[in-house]
C-alpha cells in the first residue's frame, strides 16, 4: 500500500509492487509479478481490509494497481 500511496492515482506495475513488497519482507519469492500481486490483494482483503477493490483498481491488462484514494482503518 505504500508503494501505492506514493504514486497516487497512477498505475504502479506489478514488478515494482512485488520488488517493494520483497525488499520490505526480506523474501525471494519466484511467483510471476502478476500472480504474486494478486494473491497479496486477495491476502490483504482477507485478513485487513475486504472493501480494498473499492480503492485498488486494474485494468486487468498487466498495467499493475492504481490507488484511487485513501482508506481509514
Amino acid at each position: 500500500m505504500r508503494c501505492l500511496a506514493a504514486d497516487l492515482d497512477h498505475f504502479v506495475p506489478y514488478a515494482d509492487l512485488k520488488a517493494a513488497v520483497l525488499r520490505q519482507s526480506g523474501s525471494r519469492d519466484t511467483t510471476d509479478e502478476a500472480t504474486f500481486c494478486q494473491g497479496l490483494k486477495s491476502r490483504i482483503k482477507k485478513k485487513w481490509l475486504p472493501k480494498i477493490d473499492v480503492i485498488v483498481a486494474t485494468t486487468n491488462k498487466a498495467d499493475g494497481y492504481r490507488l484511487r484514494g485513501y482508506a481509514e482503518l
